[in-house]
């Protein structure tokens, strides 16, 4: 092997030697970013789950005082009777009248 030749291939073996090195740096890179992504992506999947959890717990509460509220509700209108009316001010009224409409986008008075 002549000099020139020696000269060719230890080139050609640095060259190979640096694309192997920034091959080895570029999966390594690769392997480093995946691994802090999954840990990104596992961390966000935890705090919104707990978030959903006491979104529900929070929903379950509204949903029992809107139940209890409702049975209050019926409860104090099935108290009320014409005798409390009465006693608290109000008075029956005598000949109610009532407004109609027809189809026709008229307005009518209804004494019954």
């Amino acid at each position: 092997m002549n000099t020139l030749e020696i000269s060719a291939y230890s080139i050609r073996k640095e060259t190979t030697e640096k694309r192997m090195k920034a091959a080895v740096f570029g999966l390594a890179a690769g392997i480093v970013l995946s691994a802090v992504l999954y840990g990104v992506f596992l961390v966000e999947t935890v705090v919104h789950t707990t978030y959903r959890q006491n979104t529900q717990r929070t929903i379950s509460t509204l949903r029992t005082e809107v139940g209890d509220k409702e049975t209050e509700r019926v409860a104090l209108k099935q108290g009320i009777t014409v005798e409390l009316a009465k006693s608290l001010g109000y008075v029956e009224m005598g000949n109610p009248q009532y407004l109609a409409r027809s189809n026709s986008n008229k307005v009518s008075l209804n004494s019954r």
